[in-house]
C-alpha cells in the first residue's frame, strides 16, 4: 500500500466569498445547455492554489511544513479582492473557467513565487510537479472539458453584468490533501503556515 499522498499548497477562502461564487456557478448553469461539458467545482472545495505537490512522502512532507512557516513569517497578512470573470487560456480555447483578483494578486504571485523556489530547490522535482507557466492568481470555478463547450460558455459570461468585488482578509496558508474519489475530490487540512500577522486568529478548519 502507498504511503504517498496527494497535495498542495493553498489560500483558504471565508465561506462568504464561496457561497458567492457558487452562487456565480449557479448562474452560468442556468444560462448554459443541459449538458455543458463542464465539470464545476463544488462550493465546499474552492479555493486558490499556490503550489501543487503531486504525490508526497511524509519525509517530504515535513520538509514542505518548514518551508511555508519559513515563507509564511516573511509575509504580512493581507487581503484579496474578487475581480472579474474569465478562461485559460481564454474564451476561444477555454479549458479553466476562473474568477479573477485584483487586490492581493501581487502577493499571491509572489507567495507563489516563493513557494516555487524554495521547494524546487528543497523537495526532488519529480515530487513538486508544478506548471511551467507563469502564475497567475485565480479561482478556478470549473473546467471545460468538451471544446463544444466554449461558444455557449462566452455567450454565457457577456450576458452577466460585472460581479461585485468581494473581499477578504488572508491570515495563513494551508497544506492540503486532495483524495480522489469517485464523485470528486475531497480535501482536507494537513498543516497551516501564519502569516506575519497582528493576532489574527489562524483558520484550520
Amino acid at each position: 500500500m502507498s504511503n504517498l499522498i496527494r497535495a498542495f499548497i493553498a489560500v483558504e477562502l471565508d465561506p462568504a466569498i464561496r457561497q458567492e461564487l457558487a452562487r456565480l456557478q449557479l448562474v452560468l448553469q442556468q444560462k448554459l445547455p443541459i449538458e455543458n461539458g463542464i465539470k464545476w467545482v463544488a462550493p465546499d472545495n474552492i479555493h486558490i492554489t499556490l503550489r501543487f505537490l503531486g504525490e508526497i512522502d511524509n519525509t517530504s512532507l515535513a520538509s514542505i511544513n518548514v518551508i511555508m512557516d519559513r515563507i509564511a513569517a516573511d509575509f504580512p497578512a493581507f487581503t484579496i479582492r474578487t475581480a472579474g470573470l474569465g478562461a485559460f487560456p481564454d474564451l476561444h480555447r477555454p479549458s479553466i473557467l476562473w474568477a479573477g483578483l485584483d487586490q492581493g494578486a501581487d502577493t499571491l504571485a509572489s507567495l507563489a513565487g516563493r513557494l516555487e523556489h524554495d521547494l524546487t530547490g528543497s523537495i526532488t522535482e519529480e515530487k513538486t510537479s508544478a506548471a511551467s507557466d507563469k502564475f497567475t492568481p485565480h479561482i478556478t470555478l470549473g473546467r471545460i472539458r468538451l471544446p463544444q463547450a466554449a461558444v455557449p460558455l462566452s455567450k454565457a459570461l457577456k450576458t452577466l453584468p460585472d460581479p461585485e468585488g468581494y473581499t477578504q482578509s488572508v491570515s495563513h496558508l494551508t497544506l492540503f490533501q486532495s483524495r480522489l474519489t469517485t464523485s470528486g475530490p475531497v480535501y482536507s487540512v494537513l498543516a497551516t503556515a501564519p502569516l506575519k500577522s497582528k493576532g489574527q486568529a489562524i483558520n484550520s478548519a
